[in-house]
C-alpha cells in the first residue's frame, strides 16, 4: 500500500471521523503530512484526492467535519450533497458560502422542512441569482416568515430592482428590508428625502450608515425644506465642517427648525 493509500484509510476510518477535517485542514496549510511524507511536489492533486475519496464514503460524522473545518470549493459542496443522505448535512449544505445554485434548487423541494427552508433562504441570497428568479421563486407555499424576509431583502440588495420596487421596500415593514435600501450606493435623491422624512426613525438611522454619500449628494441635500433631512445631513458622517456650519447657520437665521 502507497502513502496516498496510507493516508487515503486513515482519514477515511471512521473511528478517526472526528479529527478527519483537522488532519486535512493541516494539510491544506502546510501542503504535506509529515507522517506520511506526502508533499504537494510529489503529487500537487492529493488533497483534491482525499477529500474526494472521503466525500464518497458516504460517512455522515465526515461529510459534517470537512463541511465545518474545510474551505470546500463548490465542487466538493456538489459532491457531498450528491453522497449524503443525512438531512442535517443538507442543512448545513444549503447553507455554505459556497454553495452552487443548482444543489439549492434541488434542496428546495425536499420533503425535510428545515432543509427546504435553509435552501429557499438561501437561494434569494445566493450573488449569482437573477431578479427574475427571485420573482418567480415559489414563496407562497409551505414556506417561513423568514424566507419571505430574505426574498424581499434579496429584491432591496439586487442591481435589477427598479426605482419603483425600491421605493416600496424602503418602507417595508421589516427593519432589515429598509436598511438594505439605505445602504445601496444608487439611492435616487428623491427617495433619500422621502426615506430621511419619515415618521419612523430607522430608516435615516441606516441613510446615516451609507458611507457612499458624496459631497454633492449632501450638499443638496442640505437645501430641503424638510427639516428631519437636515437632521440627517447634520449627522452624517461623510458631511464637512463647511457644510455643517451652513445648516446652522440657516437654523439661527429661523429659517428652519429641527423637531
Amino acid at each position: 500500500m502507497n502513502n496516498i493509500n496510507i493516508l487515503s484509510s486513515l482519514l477515511k476510518d471512521y473511528v478517526a471521523g472526528k479529527v478527519a477535517g483537522i488532519y486535512v485542514s493541516e494539510i491544506r496549510k502546510r501542503k504535506s503530512y509529515e507522517n506520511s511524507s506526502i508533499s504537494s511536489s510529489e503529487n500537487p492533486h492529493i488533497v483534491d484526492y482525499i477529500l474526494s475519496e472521503l466525500i464518497e464514503t458516504g460517512n455522515q460524522l465526515i461529510h459534517l467535519n470537512l463541511l465545518k473545518n474545510i474551505d470546500l470549493s463548490s465542487d466538493f459542496i456538489k459532491k457531498i450533497a450528491e453522497n449524503s443522505t443525512s438531512k442535517y448535512v443538507s442543512s448545513l449544505v444549503a447553507k455554505h458560502n459556497n454553495v452552487p445554485l443548482e444543489v439549492l434548487n434541488k434542496l428546495a423541494v425536499s420533503n425535510d422542512d428545515k432543509v427546504k427552508s435553509a435552501a429557499r433562504k438561501a437561494i434569494v441570497q445566493h450573488p449569482n441569482i437573477s431578479l427574475r428568479l427571485i420573482e418567480e421563486l415559489d414563496l407562497t407555499y409551505d414556506i417561513t416568515y423568514a424566507v419571505r424576509i430574505a426574498a424581499r431583502e434579496a429584491v432591496a440588495k439586487h442591481s435589477d430592482t427598479s426605482p419603483e420596487i425600491l421605493e416600496k421596500l424602503a418602507f417595508d415593514a421589516e427593519s432589515q428590508v429598509k436598511k438594505a435600501v439605505a445602504l445601496r450606493s444608487d439611492l435616487s435623491l428623491r427617495l433619500i428625502v422621502k426615506m430621511a422624512a419619515d415618521r419612523q426613525i430607522i430608516a435615516k438611522k441606516f441613510l446615516l450608515r451609507n458611507r457612499s454619500f458624496s459631497a454633492n449628494l449632501l450638499s443638496t441635500l442640505a437645501q430641503s425644506s424638510e427639516a428631519k433631512v437636515l437632521q440627517m445631513v447634520a449627522l452624517h458622517p461623510n458631511t464637512s465642517v463647511s457644510l455643517l456650519k451652513n445648516i446652522e447657520q440657516s437654523i439661527i437665521l429661523g429659517a428652519f427648525m429641527i423637531v
